[in-house]
Protein backbone atom coordinates (compact mmCIF):
# COMPACT_ATOMS: atom_id res chain seq x y z
CA UNK A 1 0.00 0.00 0.00
CA UNK A 2 1.55 3.31 -1.08
CA UNK A 3 2.26 6.18 1.04
CA UNK A 4 0.29 8.19 -1.31
CA UNK A 5 -2.79 5.90 -0.84
CA UNK A 6 -2.71 6.02 2.75
CA UNK A 7 -2.81 9.93 2.91
CA UNK A 8 -5.84 9.91 0.26
CA UNK A 9 -7.64 7.68 2.43
CA UNK A 10 -6.99 9.17 5.82
CA UNK A 11 -7.99 12.31 4.25
CA UNK A 12 -10.68 10.62 2.92
CA UNK A 13 -11.86 8.91 6.14
CA UNK A 14 -11.41 12.71 8.09
CA UNK A 15 -13.74 14.24 5.84
CA UNK A 16 -16.08 11.37 6.84
CA UNK A 17 -15.70 11.46 10.19
CA UNK A 18 -15.65 8.75 12.41
CA UNK A 19 -15.66 10.81 16.12
CA UNK A 20 -17.15 8.87 18.96
CA UNK A 21 -20.74 10.35 20.33
CA UNK A 22 -20.40 13.09 22.94
CA UNK A 23 -20.95 12.35 26.48
CA UNK A 24 -24.19 12.86 28.25
CA UNK A 25 -25.09 12.35 32.07
CA UNK A 26 -26.10 8.89 32.48
CA UNK A 27 -30.06 8.14 33.76
CA UNK A 28 -29.14 5.02 35.65
CA UNK A 29 -26.86 6.44 38.05
CA UNK A 30 -27.84 8.50 41.30
CA UNK A 31 -25.23 10.66 41.12
CA UNK A 32 -26.03 12.35 37.24
CA UNK A 33 -28.76 14.04 38.90
CA UNK A 34 -26.36 16.74 40.76
CA UNK A 35 -23.95 16.96 38.34
CA UNK A 36 -23.91 20.31 36.02
CA UNK A 37 -22.03 21.24 32.90
CA UNK A 38 -18.19 21.87 34.37
CA UNK A 39 -17.75 25.39 33.32
CA UNK A 40 -13.56 24.92 34.91
CA UNK A 41 -13.38 22.02 32.35
CA UNK A 42 -10.45 23.68 30.25
CA UNK A 43 -8.78 20.24 29.93
CA UNK A 44 -12.92 19.00 27.78
CA UNK A 45 -12.44 15.56 29.64
CA UNK A 46 -14.57 16.19 32.47
CA UNK A 47 -17.62 17.49 31.22
CA UNK A 48 -20.33 17.15 34.16
CA UNK A 49 -19.54 17.25 37.86
CA UNK A 50 -20.57 17.42 41.29
CA UNK A 51 -18.81 19.56 44.14
CA UNK A 52 -20.22 19.89 47.13
CA UNK A 53 -18.07 22.09 49.94
CA UNK A 54 -14.51 20.49 48.80
CA UNK A 55 -12.95 21.98 52.46
CA UNK A 56 -14.46 18.76 54.15
CA UNK A 57 -12.10 16.39 51.43
CA UNK A 58 -9.09 18.20 54.32
CA UNK A 59 -10.41 16.15 56.97
CA UNK A 60 -9.68 13.08 55.56
CA UNK A 61 -6.82 10.80 54.99
CA UNK A 62 -7.38 7.93 52.78
CA UNK A 63 -8.90 6.43 50.11
CA UNK A 64 -11.15 2.93 49.54
CA UNK A 65 -11.73 2.04 46.31
CA UNK A 66 -15.11 -0.17 45.66
CA UNK A 67 -14.82 -2.93 43.07
CA UNK A 68 -15.24 -1.09 39.54
CA UNK A 69 -18.61 -1.52 38.19
CA UNK A 70 -20.03 -1.48 34.42
CA UNK A 71 -22.83 0.41 33.80
CA UNK A 72 -25.25 -1.64 31.92
CA UNK A 73 -27.91 1.16 31.62
CA UNK A 74 -29.79 1.70 27.63
CA UNK A 75 -27.90 5.28 26.73
CA UNK A 76 -24.26 3.17 27.83
CA UNK A 77 -21.89 4.28 25.23
CA UNK A 78 -19.82 1.08 24.54
CA UNK A 79 -20.15 0.91 20.95
CA UNK A 80 -19.80 -2.27 19.35
CA UNK A 81 -17.56 -3.95 22.53
CA UNK A 82 -17.67 -7.70 23.53
CA UNK A 83 -18.69 -8.40 26.77
CA UNK A 84 -15.15 -10.23 27.00
CA UNK A 85 -13.46 -6.58 26.18
CA UNK A 86 -15.75 -4.93 28.45
CA UNK A 87 -14.66 -7.10 31.60
CA UNK A 88 -11.01 -6.90 30.75
CA UNK A 89 -11.10 -2.89 30.19
CA UNK A 90 -12.82 -3.33 33.86
CA UNK A 91 -10.04 -5.52 35.56
CA UNK A 92 -7.62 -3.28 34.09
CA UNK A 93 -9.27 -0.06 35.40
CA UNK A 94 -9.23 -2.05 39.30
CA UNK A 95 -5.61 -2.32 38.60
CA UNK A 96 -4.91 1.32 37.46
CA UNK A 97 -6.82 2.82 40.10
CA UNK A 98 -5.12 0.72 43.01
CA UNK A 99 -1.79 1.65 41.53
CA UNK A 100 -2.65 5.25 41.33
CA UNK A 101 -3.70 6.00 44.75
CA UNK A 102 -0.88 3.53 46.24
CA UNK A 103 1.58 5.61 44.16
CA UNK A 104 0.27 8.58 46.10
CA UNK A 105 0.21 6.76 49.54
CA UNK A 106 -3.68 7.26 50.17
CA UNK A 107 -4.98 3.67 49.19
CA UNK A 108 -6.70 2.30 52.53
CA UNK A 109 -7.26 -1.05 52.97
CA UNK A 110 -10.32 -1.11 54.69
CA UNK A 111 -13.51 1.70 55.10
CA UNK A 112 -12.85 4.31 58.05
CA UNK A 113 -14.28 7.85 59.22
CA UNK A 114 -11.28 9.33 57.55
CA UNK A 115 -11.08 7.01 54.26
CA UNK A 116 -13.00 8.45 51.70
CA UNK A 117 -14.95 5.71 49.55
CA UNK A 118 -14.78 6.20 45.79
CA UNK A 119 -16.70 4.29 42.82
CA UNK A 120 -15.67 4.02 39.38
CA UNK A 121 -18.38 3.33 37.29
CA UNK A 122 -17.38 2.48 33.31
CA UNK A 123 -20.03 3.77 31.41
CA UNK A 124 -18.78 3.27 27.41
CA UNK A 125 -15.56 3.04 25.48
CA UNK A 126 -14.96 3.03 21.64
CA UNK A 127 -12.20 0.93 20.42
CA UNK A 128 -9.21 2.05 17.90
CA UNK A 129 -9.12 0.70 14.54
CA UNK A 130 -5.78 -0.66 14.37
CA UNK A 131 -4.79 -0.33 11.08
CA UNK A 132 -5.77 3.42 10.02
CA UNK A 133 -5.24 4.52 13.91
CA UNK A 134 -1.52 3.63 13.63
CA UNK A 135 -1.42 5.10 10.32
CA UNK A 136 -2.82 7.95 10.64
CA UNK A 137 0.03 9.02 12.74
CA UNK A 138 3.06 7.84 11.11
CA UNK A 139 1.56 9.32 7.66
CA UNK A 140 3.09 13.14 6.73
CA UNK A 141 -0.86 13.84 6.49
CA UNK A 142 -2.16 11.91 9.19
CA UNK A 143 0.31 13.30 12.00
CA UNK A 144 -0.11 16.98 10.46
CA UNK A 145 -3.91 16.57 11.18
CA UNK A 146 -3.35 14.47 14.76
CA UNK A 147 -0.83 17.10 15.51
CA UNK A 148 -3.81 19.72 15.35
CA UNK A 149 -6.02 18.00 17.61
CA UNK A 150 -3.25 16.84 19.79
CA UNK A 151 -2.48 20.49 20.43
CA UNK A 152 -5.93 21.63 21.05
CA UNK A 153 -6.15 18.52 23.49
CA UNK A 154 -8.54 16.66 21.29
CA UNK A 155 -8.73 12.74 20.78
CA UNK A 156 -7.51 11.88 17.19
CA UNK A 157 -9.32 10.29 14.71
CA UNK A 158 -9.60 6.16 14.35
CA UNK A 159 -8.36 5.75 18.08
CA UNK A 160 -10.28 4.72 21.05
CA UNK A 161 -11.38 6.24 24.52
CA UNK A 162 -13.32 5.55 27.72
CA UNK A 163 -15.38 7.53 29.85
CA UNK A 164 -16.58 6.34 33.42
CA UNK A 165 -17.94 7.94 36.46
CA UNK A 166 -15.81 9.04 39.39
CA UNK A 167 -17.80 9.49 42.86
CA UNK A 168 -16.21 10.19 46.30
CA UNK A 169 -18.31 9.77 49.10
CA UNK A 170 -18.18 9.87 53.22
CA UNK A 171 -16.95 6.63 54.32
CA UNK A 172 -19.38 6.31 57.10
CA UNK A 173 -22.36 8.70 56.30
CA UNK A 174 -22.52 7.90 52.30
CA UNK A 175 -22.72 11.67 51.72
CA UNK A 176 -21.54 12.54 48.14
CA UNK A 177 -19.08 14.61 48.27
CA UNK A 178 -17.41 15.43 44.61
CA UNK A 179 -18.43 13.38 41.41
CA UNK A 180 -18.16 13.85 37.76
CA UNK A 181 -18.01 12.39 34.23
CA UNK A 182 -15.44 11.54 32.57
CA UNK A 183 -13.75 10.97 29.36
CA UNK A 184 -10.25 9.93 28.78
CA UNK A 185 -8.29 9.46 25.65
CA UNK A 186 -4.66 9.37 24.83
CA UNK A 187 -2.50 11.92 22.75
CA UNK A 188 -3.55 12.18 19.25
CA UNK A 189 0.01 11.82 17.94
CA UNK A 190 0.53 8.88 20.38
CA UNK A 191 1.33 6.03 18.50
CA UNK A 192 1.76 3.10 20.80
CA UNK A 193 -1.79 3.78 21.44
CA UNK A 194 -3.33 2.70 19.03
CA UNK A 195 -2.15 -0.89 18.01
CA UNK A 196 -4.85 -3.36 19.44
CA UNK A 197 -8.43 -2.65 19.47
CA UNK A 198 -8.37 -1.49 23.55
CA UNK A 199 -4.93 0.53 23.65
CA UNK A 200 -6.50 3.49 23.69
CA UNK A 201 -9.31 3.21 25.90
CA UNK A 202 -6.47 1.32 28.37
CA UNK A 203 -4.36 4.24 28.14
CA UNK A 204 -7.36 6.26 29.03
CA UNK A 205 -7.80 4.49 32.05
CA UNK A 206 -4.62 4.97 33.12
CA UNK A 207 -4.42 8.52 32.56
CA UNK A 208 -7.49 9.31 34.47
CA UNK A 209 -6.44 7.25 37.45
CA UNK A 210 -3.02 9.14 37.50
CA UNK A 211 -4.62 12.54 37.64
CA UNK A 212 -7.51 11.56 39.88
CA UNK A 213 -5.16 10.21 42.42
CA UNK A 214 -3.06 13.44 42.16
CA UNK A 215 -5.67 15.75 42.65
CA UNK A 216 -7.51 14.00 45.50
CA UNK A 217 -4.45 13.51 47.41
CA UNK A 218 -3.62 17.18 47.32
CA UNK A 219 -6.81 17.89 48.74
CA UNK A 220 -6.58 15.44 51.67
CA UNK A 221 -4.73 16.20 54.90
CA UNK A 222 -1.55 13.95 54.73
CA UNK A 223 1.28 15.78 54.19
CA UNK A 224 3.21 14.81 50.89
Amino acid sequence: MSTRYLALMICTAALGGCASSPVHLYQGIASSAQMSVNSNDRSQKTPFAFAGDMRKLASYSSVTLEPIEIYRGPDNQFDNLSSSQIQELSAYAGRAFSKALSKHGILADQASSTALRLRIVLTGAHLSVPVLGTVSKVTPVGFALNGVKAVAGKEGRFTGDVTYVAEFRDGTSGELLWAYVSKQFPSAVDVGASIRQLDAAKTGIRLGADSLAKNIAQRLSLVR
